[in-house]
């Protein structure tokens, strides 16, 4: 709790210090830009947007104002890509670089990325981002929250060696595609609304996602286990319609990018404290932990890592090899 009072009073503290970047001009009319999040507005994750949002309004007032619309209640999680592509919303507040794979083949490669926001922008990797953002999607790439998140494949069938995925049936996402078929197990998408009717009626052995997202959904009351270790890491990306950016100011672009910057270390901050919040709230509910041996452990990572990078490149090989090199340490 108490890290979680010091990642909120910090957010107050950068809406006031960020209030003052620059003393541009405003224009005549205020550019309102609305924005989605994959997730619904409660949810956890959620918690460090509205402070983001809250930075740009004060920073860049009379120039610009964000509004956050909703989430996947007002566009379907697998339309919000194009809804912001072609300008029908303004801007994605908290979406995984993965729902942009049908539009952007390398967008999976944020995933495996070994390195944090901060210092992707110091390696060129950010820079690559807003290429790819740009030509793909129509849209300005600003940055990313939560990348300390892992993920973890959740079961009500016991795990204890690799083999012992063949025949399951797994929710994913596009990211963890290959790794969950090279494990032997089939993948299904569905939106995350409808995971705990699968797993509560068996329809699916388990589903893949960040550790800290079930607890939103409440999906901790229809598992049985947590499978370590965990692999990846959360790839929250901020971005929006490169039309709307390029309407905005030089001095509101900069009031959006250095807020980032900003919230890219609360971001980290608050996924650690929420997933320590998930944890507890797991064990509670008497979800087990599955620990895979030391050798079976590590043929796990070097599966879900090796399989991805694999279909990146494949999927990409322009960009993919380009990404592989500025993202791995």
């Amino acid at each position: 709790m108490r890290n979680k009072i010091l990642i909120f009073a910090v957010m107050i503290l950068l809406v006031s210090s960020l209030a003052g970047i620059g003393c541009a001009k405003a224009p005549a009319e205020v550019i309102v830009i609305k924005g989605l999040t994959m997730f619904p507005v409660d949810h956890p994750v959620n918690e460090i947007v509205q402070p983001w949002i809250d930075m740009v309004n004060e920073g860049a007032a009379g120039e610009v104002r964000i509004e956050w619309a909703g989430g996947p209640e007002v566009i379907g999680t697998w339309e919000q890509t194009d809804a912001v592509r072609t300008g029908m919303m303004g801007m994605m507040l908290y979406q995984p670089f993965a729902y942009n794979e049908s539009f952007m083949p390398c967008a999976n490669a944020e995933g495996l990325s070994e390195y944090m926001p901060w210092e992707e922008r110091e390696s060129g990797a950010y820079d690559l981002w807003v290429e790819i953002f740009a030509k793909f999607i129509n849209g300005r790439y600003i940055g990313m929250t939560h990348s300390y998140a892992p993920f973890s494949i959740f079961l009500n069938e016991r795990v204890e060696k690799i083999e012992d995925f063949e025949g399951l049936i797994i929710r994913i996402m596009p990211l963890y595609e290959p790794m969950v078929r090279a494990l032997g197990a089939s993948p299904v998408l569905m939106p995350m609304t409808e995971i705990y009717t699968a797993m509560q009626r068996g329809v699916i052995d388990g589903f893949m996602t960040v550790q800290n997202v079930p607890i939103g959904f409440g999906l901790h009351e229809v598992s049985k286990y947590i499978l370590h270790p965990p692999v990846f890491h959360m790839e929250g990306a901020r971005w929006m319609n490169l039309d709307v950016w390029n309407s905005c100011s030089k001095h509101a672009q900069d009031v959006m990018i250095e807020a980032m910057i900003e919230m890219e270390i609360v971001g980290v901050e608050h996924a650690k404290e929420l997933d320590e919040r998930s944890m507890k709230i797991y064990l509670e509910a008497g979800v087990e932990i599955l620990e895979l041996s030391p050798a079976e452990a590590e043929e796990y990572v070097r599966i879900a890592y090796d399989e991805t990078w694999a279909e990146v490149m494949r999927s990409d090989p322009e960009y993919g090899p380009k990404l592989k090199e500025l993202l791995k340490k």
